[in-house]
């Protein structure tokens, strides 16, 4: 026990109830949740106050309640702690195609891949970005003691955090299929605000302190507050909307969170549902038509890759489920 040394605690020592996530990641993996659980608890005042300044000035004063000022700061609490537990309990999500599905290499792949495991053919210029923004977001560092196959399996996952449940997933643009997670894969991820290179961050390029301020906007699962202080104003709008039971769903899910998982994500172990979207960006018909397949065919496909895995597999128009695929 670790009664009066300095030594900053461990992400799993703030967080005990990510043991067994955290026990199962590399040693670079651990790193990384450590040190952002360090930043973040050293930052935890400063990201509170401005979290729930955010939702005093943009949510609950326009409301025009006109309520007292100690009323306010109750209800701003109430609210923060709301939205906290409300993206805790949200699952995280990937987006694709369900072209995917046509092609062997995905239909009996084990996991899914990154641009480090699967040979995307986009070159070297994309791959060099994804490298520095990796190195300067993360840590994550090119050690040519380690073989590259083992290299690569270290990097995240990128995927997003569907904080207000819609059926299409989180990422929508990304696909019609929305590939839905157990809940301790959360545990074992950092979170960011927007897509991580998206050049609002600049992480290939910021320096000094700018790349600090940059880095203060990841947060893992233990300090969800982070997020709330940094999401768009839309995002916000959303997220307390869902507290309230107020949201109303559409076919355009608001823009994403991004979930950054470390430790890889295996079909058989992670995997808990499919779920596919009929209206809204992205739609199996026209995904489809895009394969030059039938309707019928994508459905077989996602059926059959689903069953493989032991998970359920559902059609959806918003909300409602449309059909029953396995």
């Amino acid at each position: 026990m670790r009664v009066f040394s300095s030594k900053p605690k461990s992400y799993v020592e703030r967080n005990p109830a990510a043991a067994g996530a955290y026990a199962s990641l590399t040693p670079a993996q651990k790193k990384v949740l450590d040190e952002f659980s360090y930043r973040e608890h050293k930052n935890l005042k400063t990201t509170d106050k401005k979290a729930m300044q955010r939702i005093a000035d943009e949510y609950i004063i326009p409301k025009g309640l006109g309520r007292p000022e100690s009323q306010i700061k109750e209800l701003v609490r109430s609210a923060y702690q709301s939205a906290i537990r409300c993206l805790q309990e949200a699952e995280i999500t990937t987006n694709i195609s369900s072209r995917l599905f046509a092609l062997d290499e995905f239909f009996n792949s084990k996991d899914v891949k990154t641009v480090w495991t699967h040979n995307t053919g986009k070159g070297s210029a994309y791959h060099n970005n994804r490298e520095q923004v990796e190195e300067r977001a993360f840590g994550f560092t090119i050690d040519w003691n380690v073989p590259i196959k083992e290299a690569a399996m270290t990097r995240p996952v990128y995927a997003g955090l569907n904080f207000t449940g819609h059926p299409y997933g989180a990422a929508t643009p990304y696909g019609s299929v929305a590939l839905v997670y157990k809940t301790d894969v959360a545990q074992r991820s950092t979170f960011i605000n927007a897509d991580t290179f998206d050049n609002q961050f600049e992480f290939a390029t910021a320096e000094g302190s700018e790349l600090e301020a940059q880095r203060s906007k990841i947060c893992t699962f233990a300090q969800m507050g982070t997020l709330v202080a940094n999401m768009s104003k839309n995002q916000l709008k959303a997220l307390l909307q869902m507290t309230e039971s107020t949201y109303v769903f559409t076919d355009y899910p608001p823009n994403y969170l991004e979930a950054h998982v470390l430790g890889g994500i295996h079909w058989d172990r992670d995997l808990t549902e499919i779920r596919v979207a009929t209206t809204g960006q992205e739609t199996l018909d026209k995904e489809a038509a895009v394969a030059k397949r039938s309707v019928a065919t994508m459905k077989y496909l996602i059926a059959d890759f689903a069953k493989k895995h032991g998970v359920p597999a559902r059609t959806y128009s918003v909300r409602s489920v449309v059909e029953v695929l396995n």
